[in-house]
């Protein structure tokens, strides 16, 4: 197999919030924020020990033993595949009477998991009416479109009617969404299906731009371009009618040139499945369906393997390689009849899916677990970078619709973004996404707002003893606190320049969305890309962590917004400091912590009685370039 260690790897955007791992006060040993630590570590049974401590203790509020009994439950459904264990905790959850939106939720994602969709729907309703802020309302609106869509494919299956009362609310549930998080990427890929399942082109056109942001029809990209015109078509002459077959085949075409294959694919199975006679020997017909397969055996491999890795399974590299390998070996053949196994090649294999499919990865060890990283590309452009005087210019890719996770980012511990090389810099698009939209809630949602400013003073309080007892440690809210300043004065920028709430919403979440990929991408990998090209020798020699160091560095330096770009892969993480990226972390932060130490008097607010790095908030843009500068072995070079 392709054996490769990507240990540069972006990990620009952490899914789930990562507590500091280091020296938790004596007082939060039992708390929800130290289980989460344990879980990012990837120490399970540590984890759930101090949630089941949390539970039968008698010293934590209800709405705690609520959130660690939706915790345990998760991970009982999830990790160990115990439906009744995980049922069984979240009805002694419901019975605290707190918390109840997201236990709610929980058991509708449990039931529809099980495929009991009116169970699913009567949580889901429970859900809703618990929910209290947008976040939660739009969360129980894309759990009932979910629902509607698999019981909706599960109809068309065995050739019932589908529910189209139903599937009408979920379109307007989904619409509802996307007035607010105009772009929300969830929100636009289940209209899509939803808009398929309801015979609604002009839905269908809405949601197909939406997930791509797409607002300037002149500016797609080449990628996409070809599957413009069929949906604008289809947006005007497709209302709850019957498409002929030429008609499906563009629409399924269209799908699959957008990277729908999922949604490609239905319509071949479904909608076509009158016509099977005509496209049996059609080639681009037949590579849909088969191209979907391999999709779908390489998420039953994943599925298989992942929660046993989750629970401890080791040295699984062998057999993991073989159950890829032999998924792969199908389409392999498919693509070269006349061939036999024996010739198959990893490398030749995603070489000829990459020409033929558009797909990117590899299969190696990401973030210190093996397993397959594989999206499909959307976008494939030449872009230059310049650092410090070196200029070079390297294919960006932008991978979306990934066909497999890396173990990690599946667990829940690192949401990774791409990787580089000394010729390429691969941009997965959906790690960049999740934190604007979050963001926005921030400054939209004042029980959104309320909520975060909670947690973060909250986490002050425990972090305050922790960062006196150990002046390097990471102060947890910190990230927290930089991205909220961020977010409101970028939206404060914007506020004037639109006057429409959704065009505001959308400006706001493109500038985070370009912030993020300045610093994680053209920062961080484009210095990985420049220390490989330039200086090869050098970069094969040192270490990995200095090699994470040096593109930290970047990241921050020629990021438009320094403190922003210190929340990406470098505050926030918490990463253990025995990883290449968690030592890193630890020697930015000495440096951080010995320049503010020694230029106390520069520093405004200052206050000599609070842990010095509680206070980054209070550096400026320039005085952060500095730090990374001065510390820079290739800015020092060019001095």
């Amino acid at each position: 197999m392709m054996y490769k260690n990507y240990s540069w790897l972006i990990q620009s955007v952490i899914l789930m919030l990562i507590i500091s791992k280091q020296n938790i006060c004596i007082s939060q040993t039992n708390s929800i924020e130290n289980a989460r630590v344990y879980y990012n570590q990837f120490q399970l049974e540590n984890c759930r020990f101090l949630l089941q401590q949390i539970v039968s203790g008698n010293e934590h509020p209800s709405s705690d033993k609520a959130i660690a009994l939706q915790t345990l439950a998760e991970q009982d459904w999830r990790l160990y595949k115990n439906f009744k264990e995980a049922k069984k905790k979240i009805n002694i959850a419901i019975k605290l009477n707190s918390e109840l939106h997201r236990t709610f939720l929980l058991l509708g994602e449990i039931e529809l998991d099980k495929g009991n969709f009116r169970n699913a729907k009567l949580a889901q309703e429970k859900s809703m009416q618990y929910a209290k802020s947008n976040l939660e309302n739009f969360n129980s609106k894309l759990l009932f479109a979910r629902i509607v869509y698999t019981e909706g494919i599960k109809q068309y299956a065995e050739k019932y009617k589908v529910d189209k009362y139903a599937i009408g609310i979920a379109s307007d549930y989904l619409k509802d969404i996307l007035t607010l998080q105009p772009g929300n990427q969830e929100a636009s890929d289940l209209l899509i299906g939803i808009s398929i399942l309801n015979a609604d082109g002009k839905n269908l056109f809405y949601a197909w731009k939406s997930y791509y942001f797409i607002t300037d029809e002149t500016k797609i990209n080449s990628v996409l371009s070809p599957a413009f015109k069929t949906f604008f078509l289809l947006g005007q002459i497709w209302n709850n009618n019957k498409l002929n077959f030429s008609q499906l085949e563009s629409l399924s075409k269209a799908l699959a040139i957008s990277k729908f294959y999922n949604y490609a694919n239905f319509v071949v199975e479904f909608l076509m499945r009158d016509y099977k006679n005509k496209f049996k020997n059609n080639k681009e017909i037949q590579d849909i369906i088969h191209f979907n397969n391999f999709i779908e055996d390489i998420d039953k491999v994943n599925k298989l393997f992942y929660p046993k890795i989750a629970t401890g399974l080791t040295d699984y590299e062998n057999n993991y390689d073989t159950a890829i390998a032999k998924v792969c070996k199908k389409l392999w053949l498919y693509l070269n009849p006349g061939k036999n196994s024996k010739s198959f090649n990893i490398d030749t294999f995603l070489e000829a899916i990459k020409n033929r499919f558009g797909a990117e990865g590899y299969i190696g060890t990401t973030v210190g677990y093996y397993s397959l990283l594989l999206g499909l590309i959307i976008e494939n452009d030449i872009k230059s970078i310049e650092q410090y005087g070196y200029k070079a210019s390297f294919s960006s890719i932008i991978l979306d619709r990934l066909i497999s996770q890396d173990f990690t980012t599946w667990y829940g511990a690192t949401n990774v973004g791409g990787w580089g090389t000394d010729s390429s810099m691969i941009q997965i698009r959906g790690a960049y996404l999740s934190a604007p939209f979050n963001r926005l809630l921030w400054v939209t949602d004042s029980t959104e707002k309320e909520k975060i400013t909670e947690r973060i003073n909250s986490l002050k309080t425990i972090d305050f003893e922790k960062c006196k007892s150990d002046p390097y440690a990471e102060p947890s809210f910190i990230s927290l606190q930089l991205s909220y300043n961020a977010s409101q004065e970028i939206y404060a920028s914007l506020k004037e320049k639109y006057k429409s709430k959704t065009e505001l919403s959308l400006a706001f979440i493109s500038e985070c969305i370009r912030l993020n990929i300045e610093s994680a991408v053209f920062g961080h990998e484009g210095r990985h890309a420049i220390d490989q090209f330039f200086f090869k020798s050098e970069f094969d020699s040192i270490s990995n962590v200095e090699r994470e160091l040096r593109a930290k560095y970047s990241e921050v330096y020629f990021s438009t917004n320094p403190k922003l770009a210190l929340t990406g892969s470098i505050l926030g993480g918490n990463l253990d400091t025995t990883t290449f990226h968690g030592a890193a972390n630890l020697i930015f932060r000495k440096n951080i912590y010995d320049w503010m130490n020694q230029h106390q008097e520069e520093i405004r607010n200052f206050d000599k009685n609070v842990p010095v790095l509680m206070q980054i908030d209070l550096l400026t843009n320039d005085q952060i370039r500095y730090i990374c500068s001065s510390n820079d072995p290739l800015y020092i070079k060019r001095k």
